[in-house]
């Protein structure tokens, strides 16, 4: 790939914000300077030329947990599109949305449909063939959600593993212990929610996975674990809800937690050095939906360290502009979307962050025109997915 020059753009490193020029060479960052663009320094006159003016230019946003791809394979209940669409439709959508590493979640949860055994391994492979292809447009990678009572989905999941395909697995525990969903009530109302059973279905259905509950095999559970942190898979998990509980995972070598429910369990998660994910939609709104912490307040205390896309994937760049907007440095508030995920992952050396010598995963964002961002750019791996028609490039 040739050299690339963005310039007059407003840069966003870990530390600062600076107008400068930014160089790209062989796919990565070759320097950085605090000037204007009108000088163009030996060597660089053939260089491809972005005029970034009015822009932030920020790493681009590394997306650890995200449901979007389900939406866009079952837009409707039991509505399924080739895996394939769903994949190509999303691109241009993340890329928009500030994204250049998405971790599509796919939940081997055990039931029909899109979250069954066998069709979290046909989206599985999918993503992975895209991942290998041409026709990738960012980076995919693949985040498995592995449910505890689905005793078969351990198979499924190390057949993945073989295959050299799971790059983030996660713990996830949806039964009525009564964690996240504190009564019976907050129980039935998101088996209600999510599978549309009401009446004596419903009830059935909490009995029956009660019972899985009993009956979870813990010692598959640590099988699962050591063999993902053996091949130095990350493994997160999910909805914790007190500090003792995060203190056991931590014994399991578990080292990122989703969405913990409480400032307690958010502090303990911090006090024990292991990264808390937070949910950009709440972030954005300043609200949890389901009456739980503000992800917004924990990261503003410095009790949490990344914000995900969830189910929503333009809350994550709207959140950072968000927190920008109550007084958090903006260089700070990009972290919680690029440098964070990227220790996490131990990618830090490479990505995550505007830093000489890491690879070139740049957006473009414009805020010119609204509240909102705009993202007009995006480069991952040092080229150009993304350019909108209007930004000038020489």
């Amino acid at each position: 790939m040739g050299k690339q020059m963005i310039y007059n753009g407003m840069i966003v490193t870990p530390e600062r914000m600076f107008q400068g020029v930014l160089f790209v060479s062989d796919r990565k960052i070759a320097e950085i300077k605090e000037r204007d663009g009108s000088v163009i320094p030996p060597g660089w006159e053939d260089a491809q030329k972005v005029d970034a003016s009015g822009c932030y230019v920020l790493p681009g946003i590394i997306d650890l947990h995200g449901d979007f791809l389900e939406k866009a394979i079952e837009p409707r209940k039991g509505v399924l599109m080739p895996v394939s669409l769903g994949l190509h439709t999303v691109q241009s959508y993340l890329l928009a949305a500030g994204i250049t590493t998405m971790f599509h979640g796919i939940s081997f949860v055990g039931e029909t449909g899109i979250r069954s055994n066998e069709m979290g391994y046909e989206i599985a492979c999918e993503i992975y063939r895209l991942r290998k292809g041409k026709e990738a447009k960012l980076r995919h990678h693949l985040h498995v959600r592995y449910e505890l009572i689905n005793d078969k989905g351990i198979d499924w999941i190390f057949q993945l593993m073989d295959k050299g395909m799971v790059d983030l697995l996660s713990i996830m525990d949806h039964t009525p212990q009564y964690g996240k969903y504190r009564t019976l009530d907050e129980y039935r109302y998101y088996v209600e929610k999510t599978y549309q059973l009401t009446g004596e279905a419903c009830d059935r259905f909490i009995e029956e996975q009660r019972k899985k509950r009993e009956l979870i095999d813990h010692h598959a559970e640590r099988k699962l674990i050591e063999r993902a942190l053996a091949e130095k898979i990350p493994v997160a998990s999910h909805d914790d809800d007190t500090p003792a509980k995060v203190e056991e995972l931590r014994g399991k070598g578990i080292t990122i937690s989703e969405f913990p429910l409480n400032d307690a369990t958010c502090q303990h998660v911090q006090d024990l050095g292991m990264f808390a994910v937070v949910g950009g939609p709440n972030v954005y709104r300043g609200y949890s939906h389901e009456n739980h912490i503000s992800a917004r307040h924990v990261l503003q205390k410095g009790w949490a360290n990344i914000i995900c896309s969830d189910y929503y994937p333009f809350s994550i760049l709207s959140a950072v502009f968000e927190l920008f907007d109550e007084g958090m440095s903006l260089s700070e508030a990009v972290s919680f979307a690029s440098l964070f995920p990227a220790r996490a992952l131990g990618w830090e050396d490479r990505l995550g962050s505007i830093e000489t010598g890491k690879e070139a995963d740049l957006i473009l964002v414009d805020r010119s025109t609204g509240k909102h961002p705009s993202v007009v750019g995006a480069m991952v791996n040092g080229e150009w997915t993304l350019m909108n028609g209007s930004q000038t490039r020489d």
